[in-house]
């Protein structure tokens, strides 16, 4: 078991600390490599923005919701934000829907955005006459963002917000089920970016690719935050796109990058098909989580790269990560890592008894930092013994190693037998024509469920997928053939990078 000692600090806090330790150094960097900021203009920027939130009466009372294209400047925002009060972050896709429901859930009082008046955002801050403020900058530069105040707002700021005040109200990536708005304190925060940082060594030699999306927890708290906090260097770009990350490897030479295993994927199929390979130095370490890691992820990273994967064990609900598996580990298949310090796991069967180790079961949790999720009692999330249900089922073993063999959720049953997809998508996989397969369950009135499947073939592969699916078919038990099989060019995922099963259900259960 891992342990670590938290230092428990605001944003801006830590931020302060870490320029008068080295103030030149480089700290925040756009997706083409060009470098913004060292850490003491950050901090200045940080520091300036967060007081003129405050003066403009933005406090720890409001509920501000963000809704900003992803990069270096919605970084600054977040932080500045978060310092000071409870930020709702948005994706600049979301829905007109998702952004009335947020506001009228969490009582969002003000608005952060770009100066796009056509947007969603801005439309529905205007028409609910919410205080609303642009962030504005230099298009070819950074100079310092300039908030423009559109609404003013009705009432100062009480007393600053402290550790145990919310900083993030977050929605979960819903790939399972329905989304939940997770609250996220600024002490909870820091503890997930502390202790993340810590168990993968990161320093100021560490130079990361940031492509993940600010609507979710993952950007905080293993993309970009842990560097900052241990003082390496960020290059922030709006999401995943292969000529940014081709760019910024010339120019920044990033030797990290923290990101769903989808997009790992993509980044691996894109290398390929462009035949392209960065220089020695470049991507020496990748870190995934997020969702089940492909067991060939390892080594196909290693081949194109020359690089390690280290992964981890979490949700956004809790507050450290659960377990960490760093690049040296040699567990076996379907290990997540070494448990971490202060958490318990417990498997237990369906009437919540505890099993032995080895068993699997549903995995519960004990000992760290649960967060509160919007409009959930707290009893409903915890047993009769105080621990925390995960959704998913697996065990530990006898050395403190977790091991996940799937969802709760993502069983299929077909006609009453309970199937596990990942145990078909592996087979599937294990042959030498598939690239990558996602397996979901479709509703059905006779059967429960009809197992769907998407596949990803390798490049040059010589079989059809009707082939593919009577090779595979002989080594699949019981009912675990899919009725339907597609071919796709990569696996559809969310605006996360995340593949959602029931995404997929809804979107093939007519074809």
């Amino acid at each position: 078991m891992t342990s670590f000692a938290p230092a428990e600090m605001a944003p801006k806090n830590w931020l302060r600390e870490r320029a008068r330790a080295d103030s030149n150094a480089p700290a925040l960097f756009c997706a083409s490599g060009t470098m913004l900021l060292d850490f003491a203009g950050l901090s200045e920027e940080v520091d300036r923005l967060s007081a003129e939130f405050v003066k403009c009466g933005i406090g720890r009372d409001a509920r501000v919701l963000v809704c900003l294209k992803d990069g270096p400047e919605a970084l600054i925002v977040l932080m500045s934000l978060m310092s000071v009060t409870t930020v709702v972050p948005v994706h600049v896709t979301a829905s007109a829907d998702h952004i009335e429901r947020l506001i009228k859930q969490l009582g969002v009082s003000v608005f952060v955005g770009e100066n796009r008046p056509a947007s969603a955002a801005w439309k529905i801050a205007e028409a609910q006459n919410l205080s609303y403020f642009s962030v504005e900058n230099g298009p070819a530069q950074f100079v310092p963002l300039q908030l423009v105040r559109h609404k003013t707002i009705p009432q100062p700021p009480s007393e600053p917000a402290g550790l145990d005040d919310i900083a993030l109200c977050i929605s979960t990536s819903g790939t399972t089920g329905s989304a939940s708005i997770v609250m996220i304190t600024q002490r909870s925060l820091d503890l997930n970016v502390s202790t993340h940082g810590l168990l993968n060594g990161y320093g100021p030699e560490t130079r990361a690719l940031s492509v993940m999306s600010f609507a979710y927890l993952f950007a905080y708290v293993r993309s970009s935050l842990p560097i900052l906090r241990f003082g390496g260097a960020v290059a922030v770009a709006p999401g995943y796109r292969f000529a940014d990350v081709r760019r910024c490897c010339e120019v920044f030479k990033p030797n990290s990058m923290a990101a769903t295993p989808a997009i790992l994927q993509k980044l691996l199929a894109d290398a390929e098909a462009q035949e392209w390979k960065p220089e020695a130095g470049v991507f020496r370490r990748f870190h995934a989580t997020g969702e089940a890691i492909p067991d060939t992820l390892h080594t196909r990273l290693a081949a194109a790269f020359g690089a390690s994967l280290g992964t981890n064990y979490g949700m956004t609900e809790v507050s450290p990560q659960v377990a960490n598996r760093r690049p040296e580990d040699t567990f076996a298949p379907n290990a997540v890592g070494s448990i971490v310090s202060p958490w318990i796991v417990e498997a237990v069967d369906e009437e919540g008894k505890v099993l032995p180790q080895g068993r699997i079961g549903r995995l519960t949790l004990r000992g760290g930092r649960v967060n509160a999720v919007f409009g959930v009692a707290k009893e409903v999330r915890f047993d009769a013994e105080g621990r925390f249900f995960t959704g998913d089922r697996g065990y530990v073993d006898e050395a403190g190693v977790l091991y996940i063999v799937g969802r709760v959720d993502d069983i299929i049953n077909r006609g009453g037998e309970k199937l596990d997809p990942k145990e078909i998508e592996r087979a599937f996989e294990n042959d030498p024509d598939v690239e990558r397969a996602v397996v979901f369950g479709v509703a059905d009135p006779k059967m429960g469920q009809r197992i769907y499947g998407l596949l990803v073939l390798r490049k040059g592969a010589d079989r059809c997928i009707d082939q593919i699916r009577a090779s595979v078919g002989e080594r699949i038990a019981g009912w675990g053939q899919p009725e339907r099989l597609f071919e796709v060019s990569a696996i559809p995922t969310n605006t996360n990078g995340k593949v959602s099963r029931s995404d997929l259900a809804r979107r093939y259960r007519d074809e």
